[in-house]
């Protein structure tokens, strides 16, 4: 299981009208490159489930924390499968009218082996990088998270064990 303990945005671009405050409503969608690989619950492997998952919106402000933990699995046979993929955050905005659809704020690309690596060395991994729509910043994106077992092979990752700690390895 992949869990983001911490994720924050600042300098988010303002999305809404100064009647609604002159601020953002912002939540996230998390997907992955390809997408069948991320699930959204541990048991969820039918090929026409969402593979998406979505934190809290965040009401009014240009500068959220989510300090939920948000967890993801993987459903993938070999650990090569991880080793070109990426997860993708997309920034949204939401919009509280009935017939408006929900803005893009914008885009953030994670290598998962990249995030597997750091979290190798350091126990937990962290990324801080600029959101991004049609290659212009629209604010800086942080966070932090780690990979956890669950005891059933978590998520086919090859697994070590260092001490008493566990750690998932992408060879």
């Amino acid at each position: 299981k992949l869990l983001f303990t911490r994720i924050a945005a600042k300098d988010l671009p303002v999305m809404d009208g100064v009647a609604e405050g002159g601020k953002a409503d912002p939540y996230i969608l998390f997907y992955s490159d390809p997408p069948e690989i991320l699930l959204t619950t541990k048991t969820t492997k039918s090929k026409s489930s969402k593979h998406e998952v979505k934190s809290r919106t965040i009401r009014k402000t240009l500068y959220p924390e989510w300090k939920e933990e948000i967890p993801m699995w993987f459903n993938v046979a070999e650990p090569e499968e991880l080793v070109g993929a990426h997860l993708i955050l997309k920034f949204m905005d939401y919009d509280w009218g009935y017939h408006n659809a929900d803005d893009l704020i914008g885009v953030v690309i994670l290598s998962i082996a990249d995030m597997v690596k750091e979290q190798e060395q350091f126990g937990t991994f962290s990324f801080k990088k600029p959101i991004l729509r049609f290659g212009q910043p629209r604010g800086i994106a942080s966070g932090t998270g780690r990979f956890e077992l669950d005891g059933e092979g978590m998520n086919r990752f090859t697994m070590a064990a260092k001490g008493d700690k566990k750690k998932c390895v992408v060879s």
